[in-house]
């Protein structure tokens, strides 16, 4: 019996060739589009001013270490006196005690000096709060058992994990994400703040699965807070979280979430930690401002000890070190460079940097002046880039033309 033995086309030869070369271009094609999603568009030449930025109220509540009222007040004071108009806190705060402090600092200033040294008037129209809503500010002894498994037990004064020491011991966070919880909690946040209304409110760190779940049912917490800006109750709605993971699970699976007007992602974004660029490509794509906070990296990056709330590791202390050399050799400050290089993508329209007292305040517009007048350099950042500081796919070549 003969053994058959298949043909082989005499194209194979050719048909390889020619499949090769179609997973080589799909290949390069791939990776061209990995490599732009990466991407985000740079203005190297913006110049920044104090309507630039929000004042940061978390340190109000004695972010890390106690602060008093009165100092609280006067940090609040100096930054009216210097032209900041934009304040973000959240009841998670020190639960309620950056509100209270803000509200208690805001009332008391227009009514003892209406149109003095504070720089504020009753009812100014230009004062711009943002808070969030995402936790609920109750006291644990009036939980129901089914409750006190929705409280974030960390944030309680009585966790090691607490990083605000002043926090009133009996006082909980109840975790409530659904619709009802947000506008409970605007209303709530309203009261402490002393106000009939904030300009913005955000889903504040939506970053566990029950969490996100609930935010993003149908009735959840995202809807709630398009509801209540088409309500009117607020101008500006929009996310308040870390975790580029949960912001972007958000932007692309909840089918309104190109309605929100911003992302205020924090500790994303700095000199320390480039990991949420995805998010500001996916929030330029889709007509979202970025409002960015933690561009000190939770204070290593002006002087501190911390590093994403935490003490700081080994490798963020030698590499925050190595950012100090170059501020140096350009003659600029970590801090400058740091606010700076927070102002790079165009899609940022503000950032937020916290501050506990008066002086802090100070040296904020300290920094924001001298980078008004004199802007870092775009060698420093190419520089940074050719010691693998920068990812190499942020492109420091092309201006953003204005």
């Amino acid at each position: 019996m003969d053994l058959w033995v298949p043909r082989v086309p005499v194209l194979a030869p050719a048909l390889v060739a020619v499949a090769v070369v179609a997973v080589l271009v799909v290949a390069r094609m791939w990776r061209c589009t990995c490599l732009s999603k990466t991407r985000v568009t740079l203005d190297l030449g913006r110049r920044v001013s104090v309507e630039d930025v929000i004042i940061g109220c978390s340190g109000l509540a004695g972010l890390f270490r106690e602060l008093t009222e009165r100092e609280a007040v006067a940090a609040v004071r100096t930054a009216l006196a210097s032209g900041f108009r934009s304040f973000d806190t959240a009841p998670h705060y020190g639960l309620g005690l950056s509100e209270k402090r803000l509200g208690t600092a805001i009332a008391t200033l227009q009514e003892s000096s209406p149109c003095g040294a504070s720089g504020l008037s009753p009812g100014d129209s230009e004062l711009t709060l943002y808070t969030k809503a995402g936790r609920l500010v109750r006291s644990y002894a009036e939980l129901s058992s089914a409750e006190q498994d929705r409280v974030e037990r960390e944030n309680m004064r009585n966790s090691p994990a607490c990083i605000f020491p002043a926090t009133d011991p009996d006082l909980a966070p109840l975790l409530d994400y659904s619709g009802a919880g947000v506008y409970k909690s605007l209303r709530e946040s309203l009261v402490r703040l002393r106000v009939s209304r904030v300009h913005g409110l955000r889903l504040h760190d939506c970053e566990q699965p029950s969490r996100f779940e609930a935010a993003m049912a149908a009735g959840g917490g995202v809807e709630a807070l398009l509801s209540a800006r088409e309500e009117g109750l607020v101008n500006e709605v929009g996310l308040g979280m870390n975790d580029p993971y949960w912001i972007l699970r958000i932007l692309r699976e909840h089918n309104r979430a190109r309605e929100l007007d911003s992302v205020m992602m924090a500790g994303r974004w700095n000199l320390l930690d480039q990991s949420g660029m995805e998010v500001l490509r996916e929030c330029e794509a889709s007509g979202i401002a970025v409002q960015l906070a933690g561009v000190y990296a939770s204070g290593l990056l002006v002087g501190g000890s911390t590093f994403n709330y935490m003490a700081a590791p080994q490798d963020m202390i030698d590499r925050t070190r190595q950012w100090q050399a170059i501020a140096d050799s350009y003659g600029k400050t970590l801090p400058q460079v740091a606010v700076a290089f927070a102002f790079l993508p165009k899609v940022v329209t503000k950032i937020a940097i916290g501050v506990r007292t008066a002086q802090e305040v100070r040296r904020t517009q300290d920094i924001l002046r001298s980078l008004e007048t004199d802007a870092v350099p775009s060698a420093l950042w190419r520089e940074a880039q050719a010691r693998g500081l920068l990812p190499r796919e942020l492109d420091l070549v092309v201006v953003a033309k204005s």
